[in-house]
């Protein structure tokens, strides 16, 4: 339900239904890793948004821009200067915005003057650079204008509204105010990519001839960099600007943006990957658990002492006392498994005076033996485990249960999953 509002809320205002069920999907984690589950709801819940949002406020892109075109190859250098630039932006942005938030935790001051402290700063800041307290789409739109672009808009302007939105929504949101972090993003993003475009445009006007393409570009690639969701990202601004032609260089500046700062997130509380998600760390401790059997962890099979059955418990007593075993296996005159105690069970007897003699281990011991054979999976050992919560089993010969073994301890599997699952993390195979 709530990829589902994510997907509906962002796919109608930023009229990119697909972006949107996408991007429900993906920024759950930092790795490129989808949650296919949410994808469907996300998606139904988008379109429906997005229909209803449209039906109100009409049909269309977010942005209306030029049909730009990717035809030269050389262009590519300067995108991927674009990536890095906006990586470095991404950076601030996210170092800007936490760095604020905890300054205002850390104030010793009531939560509702925060905001109002908040509040002055984002004005004085205003007061300065009036264009960065808006949405900020209009410049954005104006941006995109080749003509604005190129004659009316400097880069001074650019770099100053995407500095300045930077520090007006991490003063907003960090102090304790309301607000997003996506809506700027697209802003940031566009004026950088603004930015690097007409410096390149000076530079190579034969190479760069559209500057208002790297807008474009730089909203995707700058959203990447602090999201982690390169895919959604690069249809989220195809779909905000009607214009499918850029998504060669979207694509390039995306994954280098991502591969260059997956270290940082606008969203702290992303994880890794499903593997760390708490909710499916019971699906991955059963498929972790199911590729594995006993036999291999038979060097962790401990042998054990054998006691047997017409021992006496006066004896046994003697024995127990310079042992550190837990569970006894007791067996018949055959050297056949036929039951098991464990310290706690003579615990009743154990201080019980005149009856040591008379009381055999066989007695004691319970027939009802719960066993584990060298086949089984560890997810069925651990079941039999949290069954009567015993700590050890005794593992058998799958043909002759009377056979045993050893005995494998609770822990013992617990350790090697964790080891498990720590290569897995690490990128080794398990």
């Amino acid at each position: 339900m709530m990829a589902a509002g994510i997907g509906a809320g962002v796919g109608s205002i930023f009229r990119a239904p697909l972006a949107g069920a996408l991007f429900a999907a993906e920024v759950l984690y930092k790795d490129p890793e989808f949650e296919s589950e949410v994808i469907i709801p996300a998606g139904i819940s988008s379109v429906v948004a997005y229909c209803i949002f449209c039906l109100v406020f009409g049909w269309g892109s977010l942005f209306e821009a030029p049909d730009f075109q990717f035809r030269n190859p050389l262009e590519l250098g300067p995108y991927i200067v674009l990536a890095l630039v906006l990586v470095g932006t991404g950076i601030f942005y996210v170092k800007s915005f936490y760095g604020i938030t905890a300054f205002f935790r850390r104030m010793k001051i009531p939560n509702h003057i925060k905001p109002v402290i908040g509040g002055l700063c984002t004005g004085i800041i205003g007061f300065f650079l009036p264009y960065t307290l808006a949405f900020g789409y209009g410049y954005v739109q104006m941006a995109l204008d080749p003509n604005l672009l190129r004659n009316d808009i400097s880069i001074l302007f650019l770099l100053t509204l995407a500095i300045g939105k930077v520090l007006t929504t991490s003063f907003s949101i960090g102090s304790g105010g309301s607000g997003g972090v996506f809506g700027p993003s697209v802003v940031i993003g566009g004026a950088m990519g603004g930015v690097v475009g007409k410096f390149f445009h000076h530079l190579m006007p034969g190479v760069v001839a559209e500057p208002g393409a790297f807008v474009i570009v730089g909203m995707a690639g700058f959203f990447t960099a602090v999201s982690n969701t390169p895919i959604s990202t690069i249809i989220f601004v195809s779909e905000m600007t009607n214009s499918y032609h850029l998504l060669l260089p979207s694509l390039l500046v995306c994954s280098v943006a991502y591969l260059a700062s997956q270290r940082w997130t606008i969203y702290e509380k992303q994880v890794r990957s499903k593997i760390e998600s708490p909710a499916h760390a019971g699906e991955f401790f059963i498929d972790v658990l199911q590729k594995f059997q006993v036999r291999n962890l038979m060097h962790l099979v401990q042998k054990v002492s054998l006691i047997p059955q017409r021992m006496s418990f006066q004896d046994f007593k003697g024995y127990f006392s310079e042992t550190k075993q837990h569970y006894f296996p007791v067996m018949d005159e055959h050297q056949r498994l036929s039951g098991i105690f464990s310290s706690t069970d003579i615990r009743s007897v154990l201080f019980t005076e005149g009856l040591e003699h008379l009381i055999l281990m066989k007695d004691l011991a319970t027939t009802e033996i719960i066993v584990t054979t060298p086949q089984e999976d560890l997810n069925t050992v651990l079941q039999k485990f949290t069954v009567k919560n015993i700590d050890s089993l005794p593992v058998v010969r799958a043909e002759d249960h009377g056979i045993l073994i050893g005995m494998l301890n609770r822990r013992e599997v617990i350790a090697f999953y964790n080891e498990k699952i720590r290569e897995m993390k690490g990128g080794a195979a398990p």
